[in-house]
C-alpha cells in the first residue's frame, strides 16, 4: 500500500461518527381526537397531549384518531348517493355518470 492510499485510509479512523439517535414517535392529537403533529424525537415541542407509538402506526398515522386517549383506526366512510330534486345531474340509473347541461340523455339528479 502506497503512502497516499495509508492516508487516506487514516483519516477516515480520525472521523468522529455522529451518535446515534434514541427516537420515540409522538402522535400529538387536539380536543376532537385529530392527530395534528407526528414527530420523531423526546423534546417537547408542542404544548398537546400525545401518544407514543411504534414506527409502522406513526407512518400510517392518517389512518388514526384518538379517542379516550386510545389510537383508534379511522372508520372509511361510505358515501352513498341518494336521488334528490337537486344536486348532480346523472344518467339515468347509473348515479356515477355525470353529465353537462348540454347533454340530451335521461338523467335524474343525485347528493352524496
Amino acid at each position: 500500500m502506497n503512502e497516499t492510499t495509508k492516508n487516506f485510509f487514516k483519516s477516515f479512523e480520525q472521523i468522529d461518527l455522529p451518535k446515534s439517535v434514541d427516537k420515540e414517535y409522538r402522535l400529538y392529537y387536539n380536543e376532537s381526537g385529530d392527530i395534528v403533529y407526528a414527530t420523531e424525537t423526546k423534546e417537547d415541542k408542542f404544548s398537546l397531549p400525545y401518544l407514543v407509538v411504534d414506527v409502522n402506526v406513526y407512518n400510517n398515522n392518517g389512518n388514526y384518531v384518538v379517542k379516550d386517549k386510545k389510537l383508534v383506526k379511522r372508520s372509511r366512510r361510505r358515501y352513498i348517493p341518494q336521488l334528490s330534486s337537486t344536486g348532480f345531474r346523472v344518467a339515468k340509473g347509473h348515479s356515477a355518470l355525470l353529465l353537462k347541461d348540454d347533454e340530451n340523455i335521461e338523467y335524474q339528479y343525485y347528493e352524496w
